[in-house]
């Protein structure tokens, strides 16, 4: 199968060459970002199933093409087009849920918050992305820090089998106890996997009954008493507490406290709303006095995502990275504060969390590609709409990375600037990425999957 022709005759979607009359909208809904890379596809193939992933990777393979899955083209950095030949995998979206079993089977581009509606209608729940729009292959594939994580474990750790075409096109399963270095690469492996992930199977967990949210919102200034909190909340109260402050423009009824705020939230998977109410209160008696603002409410499973729709809206321009801090400073929180006081517009923010360094040494999970961790973590969104201002935000998101470089101790592949050199590698342990870069050579020794990334250049001049 060597021509163009021939791809279109097998495949069972669609086939879109550059240069055709369709080329420019598709390849524009390739990405989430308005931040797009300036690459084009030589082919967008549109698959219908997992037959057409295999065709496409065979005919790039025959060609000199590298190939590109793209499940919902979330990643920040824009990986999901490529130069080669794009798999868009939107077409696979299914998911079969057996509740006896607690487990269900999903395509690639199933996207979080209709996973959370279809696990609900079931009394099921599962470490889902916190952004609703997000489909679960790059979330899974980057590691999964998904909600109630704690108590649940990262999405990848709750993954028990794919089906994955190899560089060779062929479709194989992959768990445990098959394929077994392929299933623990793609739990983590992220931009560096080897392969299109065409369905996963998915241990799940019942579905709390009281998922209760409290918010309260203070002067950014008090960043330090914030992180104190959360400190001691988390080292007293249970692990289905989710505890994080957002760094953000003060919303309307509160902007004469300044430009910007800290927004505590929490929120607790309960099963009772006594088991809620009671982790609220105690909480609540942690908290620092004087609040400007708090609400609270009970939530059902997809109504969590609305909060993250406002505050990272469709069709902007973004730039994002992130932080592990092996052991946060008392400055941990604050660093993050800083950056947003000099945030070049209203719609950008940071999201941080910290967590006790236990007293003994935790159990280990299991053993994944995803590999890094701390007990800080935090995030920085550049958010914009004018193409003529990216050196100015990309700049600003840069140099509040390198200000709190002794502070990180790795990255998390999801949400990092992938961009800079060795962004990517620090998304992983040394031994973790070596593993990693030997399976990638012995199951894609031609570079079929092969993603500028991997060789750690500055990305492609955004457009």
């Amino acid at each position: 199968m060597e021509t163009l022709r021939d791809l279109k005759g097998l495949i069972r979607g669609e086939v879109i060459a550059r240069g055709e009359v369709r080329y420019a909208s598709a390849r524009s809904d390739l990405l989430y970002n308005r931040r797009s890379p300036d690459r084009q596809p030589t082919i967008i193939v549109r698959a219908r199933d997992a037959r057409d992933v295999q065709v496409a990777v065979r005919y790039a393979a025959a060609n000199g093409l590298t190939v590109s899955p793209r499940g919902s083209g979330h990643n920040w950095s824009g990986i999901a087009m490529q130069d080669g030949l794009v798999v868009d995998l939107s077409g696979l979206n299914d998911v079969v849920i057996d509740p006896v079993a607690r487990s269900a089977e999903v395509g690639p581009a199933l996207d979080n918050r209709t996973m959370a509606r279809r696990l609900a209608e079931h009394g099921l729940a599962f470490p889902l992305g916190h952004c609703g729009h997000v489909s679960l292959s790059g979330y899974l594939l980057g590691g999964g820090l998904g909600w109630n994580s704690e108590r649940w474990g990262l999405g990848c750790h709750n993954v028990t089998g794919i089906d994955v075409v190899t560089a060779d096109g062929e479709l194989r399963r992959a768990s445990e106890n098959e394929n077994s270095d392929l299933f623990w690469a793609a739990r983590g492996g992220g931009p560096a996997f080897f392969g299109v992930v065409t369905k996963f199977r998915l241990a799940l967990h019942p579905l709390p009954l009281a998922i209760t949210t409290a918010n309260r919102f203070y002067p950014l200034s008090r960043i330090h008493e914030i992180q104190a909190w959360m400190l001691a909340a988390k080292q007293v109260l249970p692990d289905n507490l989710e505890f994080s402050a957002i760094l953000m423009s003060a919303p309307p009824p509160i902007a004469s406290a300044g430009p910007h705020v800290a927004l505590a939230t929490a929120t607790v998977f309960a099963d009772t709303e006594e088991e809620a109410r009671t982790t609220l209160v105690r909480l609540a008696a942690l908290a620092p006095d004087g609040a400007l603002m708090s609400d609270e409410a009970r939530q059902r499973f997809e109504d969590l995502y609305f909060p993250l729709d406002l505050i990272l809206p469709e069709g902007k321009r973004y730039a994002v990275d992130s932080f592990f801090s092996a052991t946060p400073s008392p400055e941990f929180l604050a660093a993050f504060a800083e950056q947003i006081a000099k945030a070049p517009s209203p719609l950008c923010l940071a999201l941080s969390v910290v967590v006790p360094s236990p007293e003994v040494e935790p159990a280990a999970g299991p053993d994944t590609a995803f590999s890094m961790t701390g007990n800080g973590f935090g995030l920085i969104y550049a958010v914009w709409d004018d193409p003529a201002e990216d050196e100015t935000y990309i700049a600003w998101l840069r140099n509040g990375s390198d200000a709190l470089a002794q502070e990180t101790s790795g990255r998390y592949v999801g949400e990092a600037d992938l961009a800079r050199p060795g962004w990517l590698q620090a998304c992983y342990l040394p031994e973790a990425w070596a593993r990693l870069s030997s399976l990638r050579d012995h199951w894609d020794a031609d570079g079929v999957f092969r993603r500028p990334e991997l060789q750690s250049p500055e990305m492609d001049r955004a457009v």
